[in-house]
């Protein structure tokens, strides 16, 4: 895929691309398919870390995270060599493009603790964030507000916040 003049004008000014159904809803299931078979093989070999809770005594807080999902699943290693996504990000960053951090999160709707504004790169910091760090989200359901969709501050992407600045 490729970006519209426009669309690269955007994303660099405002920091943030919406793109409606890049995925055909196919991909899309396949990836929750493959995302559901891993958290019970997680679970049973108990290595399936709770990221809102200690432990899963509170159903509320049942939110899981895989990292690293790349080397967890088959589906997820190609995912992340989705011609399409590589193509938008050399556009932004330049073709020397590494990988530095994968997840894939589990949360359901109406539970967990709502995530506090931040700057993904405080999280996992690049050598120059402001100039080579992009972030794509792929929600493998319906984003809505009543679900706690992704939000973005326009133009946040030029000014690097303190971890935790809100």
């Amino acid at each position: 895929m490729s970006l519209t003049s426009e669309e690269l004008r955007f994303f660099n000014e405002e920091g943030y691309l919406l793109i409606y159904r890049f995925l055909a809803d196919d991909q899309v299931e396949h990836l929750r398919l493959a995302y559901m078979e891993t958290l019970p093989r997680l679970s049973s070999a108990g290595s399936l870390g709770n990221a809102a809770a200690v432990d899963d005594s509170d159903d509320y807080e049942r939110v899981y995270q895989l990292r690293t999902a790349h080397l967890l699943h088959a589906t997820f290693d190609a995912h992340v060599r989705n011609p399409g996504f590589l193509d938008i990000i050399e556009l932004r960053i330049g073709g020397d493009i590494q990988l530095v951090h994968f997840q894939g999160l589990y949360k359901p709707v109406r539970r967990g603790r709502q995530v506090g504004w931040h700057q993904d790169d405080t999280y996992w910091p690049s050598n120059n964030a402001l100039a080579d760090s992009v972030s794509l989200w792929v929600p493998l359901d319906d984003a809505t507000v009543d679900k706690g969709c992704m939000w973005y501050v326009p133009r946040s992407h030029d000014r690097q916040q303190p971890r935790g600045h809100r």
